[in-house]
């Protein structure tokens, strides 16, 4: 038992939980909100998995992009990657997958908490794999409508959804993609869920930073998801995911293998993907967290605005 506590604990280990960025969580959301502009339209207006952020009003339209979060991060820490993209002319639309932000349904006597980690420990790789794709659906049929490039941005696991979504369904196009810590190629240690795979309920503690959790655990019933998609894409992979990307990491990732990730690049003969390394400054608060990327108090200021231009640079490039 004390070795499989201890083996439970490295499963989600790579980050520690940090209690006092509560009142910065709530900074932060407080500026997003003021500096992105979101709005429903006829195609997500009542759904909660779903959330337009538009362009500036000074910028003429640049693309359309489908956002998908990692696995139990709250979806609205990848606001700060669409204020880059919002700012430079690129439409967003933000996924909240099953479990995550407000896609769950409120049950009476039971908190947001309690009902938002109910509906976590009920997904499957197909219920996550079909919201990626009703989303996907919305995002090229506004690309068409407005006669502007398709692109995709994922962190971690939702990385992964995207990917997977072009490789095995015809129909998925994405001009270019971005992939944060892409979770393409994980650490091994992470298949010890597969003992478990009976307890699909069964939720484990999370020791990640706390204010970027939507839930305080992730069931089995979603490292389980993680894996069939891992399986599945290997299954189907596709000379089609070979389109223009940039892949932000850092080498020392706790959950991404960055040795793994390069030579399954290699090996697949994905010529168009382009790596980025994120050499993060160690001295600050989340400076030891490197599976984390997204925003500015995860890698710095400087890097942040690297990582911006980077991405912008490659989207916006002419084709």
């Amino acid at each position: 038992m004390k070795y499989l506590a201890y083996s439970l604990r490295k499963l989600v280990q790579g980050t520690e939980d940090n209690a006092n960025n509560n009142s910065r969580r709530a900074r932060e959301t407080s500026l997003m909100s003021q500096n992105l502009q979101s709005q429903n339209t006829s195609d997500t207006a009542g759904n909660q998995s779903f959330r337009w952020f538009h362009r500036n009003a000074t910028r003429g339209l640049r693309g359309i992009a489908l956002v998908i979060h990692g696995l139990n991060l709250r979806p609205d820490k990848m606001e700060s990657i669409i204020e880059i993209l919002t700012g430079s002319g690129v439409d967003a639309l933000n996924l909240s997958l099953r479990g995550h932000g407000e896609n769950y349904s409120r049950q009476a006597g039971m908190d947001d908490a309690q009902t938002r980690l109910k509906a976590f420990k009920s997904v499957s790789y197909e219920l996550w794999r079909d919201e990626a794709y009703a989303a996907y659906k919305i995002a090229k049929r506004r690309s068409i409508q407005k006669n502007a490039p398709l692109f995709f941005v994922g962190f971690s696991f939702g990385a992964l959804m995207g990917v997977d979504l072009l490789a095995c369904m015809p129909e998925v196009q994405f001009d270019r993609m971005v992939l944060f810590a892409p979770g393409l190629q994980i650490h091994s240690r992470y298949q010890i869920v597969r003992i478990l795979s009976s307890f699909q309920g069964l939720t484990i503690p999370s020791f990640s930073i706390k204010s970027y959790r939507a839930n305080e655990g992730t069931p089995v019933a979603a490292y389980t998801a993680l894996l069939d998609s891992l399986e599945h894409l290997d299954k189907n992979l596709s000379p089609k995911i070979n389109v223009p990307a940039v892949i932000f990491i850092d080498p020392r990732d706790e959950f991404v293998s960055f040795n793994e990730l390069k030579k399954w690049v290699e090996h697949e003969k994905l010529d168009q993907w382009i790596f980025h390394i994120v050499n993060k400054d160690t001295t600050g608060k989340l400076g030891k967290i490197h599976h984390i990327i997204i925003d500015e108090a995860s890698t710095g200021k400087e890097l942040w605005g690297e990582m911006a231009d980077v991405m912008v640079g490659h989207l916006l490039a002419p084709y």
